[in-house]
């Protein structure tokens, strides 16, 4: 996650804009206390993370794959590639 952070941060004054034009407040019920709530604050603001729809985050919880390059490719705005798929992803949420 520091890793992805970093990366993020090098994109700070892009993101901080769009913070700025796009600032929603979401409670997640979860982050109360956690060490990386500021953290998840400021990517959420960003848009570059999202909760689950169940109104939580779940920072202790490990990171899919599927989750991991979902956030790249919001923070890094990267354009959708058809055609590259992973065997082992037919099915999953992020397919849909």
């Amino acid at each position: 996650m520091s890793a992805l952070i970093a990366v993020i941060a090098s994109e700070k004054e892009k993101y901080e804009e769009l913070a700025e034009e796009t600032k929603h407040e979401v409670e997640l019920t979860d982050i109360h206390g956690h060490w990386a709530k500021e953290n998840i604050q400021q990517l959420m603001s960003m848009r570059a993370i999202n909760g689950y729809s169940d109104g939580t985050f779940k920072p202790d919880y490990p990171i899919t794959r599927a989750e991991f390059v979902s956030i790249l490719v919001r923070a890094l705005n990267l354009k959708e590639r058809s055609g590259v798929i992973f065997s082992d992803t037919k099915n999953h949420w992020h397919r849909t």
